[in-house]
């Protein structure tokens, strides 16, 4: 029930703020289900930390699917960060902050999970959250399935990384752990 009304506030707000661009009804339904699809997969967490929260996704739902798990909400933008605000009040989201910053503008430590969708190159979200992240940090990032891991820099010391493609409603969905 809070998946459907995220979705009916979302496109309500969108009307007149464009919070995630032109999107349709069947087009955010897949998007929402996009972002919980992988749950099954994921390490058992107790925080996230979602970089560029945007409109929500995947943030939202996943703090819908896991409730007693707590979500920290980056986002910059106040039209966006008004928007999340309401969202948590609306849908009663106790496990979620929102914060009016830039990732490298926060001090959280031993993130247990950290997602991301459309902030940047898989390379450029390791650099935004190398001080939040532990050793034991999975991500949750949400890319298309033509991705390159190849592009990533040898500038990075990742000792242990595996990554799987998590195939959703005919598109790839790349879930990098």
């Amino acid at each position: 029930m809070k998946l459907l009304s995220y979705i009916k506030l979302l496109l309500e707000w969108n009307k007149t703020h464009n919070l995630s661009g032109n999107l349709s009804l069947d087009d955010l339904k897949k998007q929402v289900l996009a972002s919980i699809y992988p749950r099954h997969k994921l390490a058992p967490f107790k925080t996230c930390v979602d970089i560029g929260s945007g409109a929500g996704l995947p943030a939202v739902p996943l703090a819908i699917t896991f409730p007693k798990s707590k979500f920290y909400l980056v986002e910059p933008r106040l039209k966006r960060v008004s928007f999340l605000n309401y969202i948590k009040l609306k849908l009663g989201l106790d496990n979620v902050s929102i914060f009016q910053k830039r990732i490298e503008e926060c001090e959280f430590k031993d993130i247990d999970l950290i997602t991301s969708r459309a902030v940047g190159s898989l390379e450029l979200i390791l650099e935004l959250s190398k001080d939040i992240a532990s050793k034991d940090t999975n991500y949750l990032l949400y890319k298309s399935k033509d991705y390159e891991v190849k592009d990533l820099k040898a500038s990075f010391a990742i000792k242990k990384c595996d990554f799987t493609y998590v195939y959703f409603n005919k598109s790839a969905r790349r879930m990098d752990v």
